[in-house]
């Protein structure tokens, strides 16, 4: 569930508003215009995953959210290159689980300043 959301005029075109957590405000950014993939329909359903950045929690906007699991470092390998380059720049590796990859998410240069970023 996302929270109401207030645009905040002349934002990046990432941001798609502020959003007021139990007294917070959070910056939230798409993850899927972050990564330049196509917006999302009006009817599809969006989750908030907050994480910890320098400046403070910000809410990342994003399709759905799956299983918890456990990890280790041996199931671990470099990011393969399958996906779009406006994807893989924000992966660091893979988790290689029993039927699927769980991508690894650069979240540091997720949040980042997107006129900083070269791309």
């Amino acid at each position: 569930m996302v929270h109401e959301l207030t645009p905040v005029p002349q934002a990046p075109h990432v941001v798609q508003g502020l959003m007021n957590l139990r007294g917070l405000i959070l910056t939230a950014i798409d993850l899927r215009r972050r990564m330049e993939l196509p917006d999302r329909e009006a009817s599809d359903t969006t989750a908030s995953i907050v994480v910890r950045a320098d400046d403070g929690p910000v809410s990342l906007l994003v399709d759905r959210i799956g299983d918890v699991v456990d990890v280790g470092p041996e199931s671990f390998e470099p990011a393969p290159d399958a996906a779009p380059g406006s994807v893989m720049e924000f992966i660091t590796g893979a988790y290689k689980l029993e039927d699927v990859l769980l991508l690894e998410l650069d979240t540091k240069r997720v949040i980042a300043d997107p006129t900083a970023l070269a791309g």
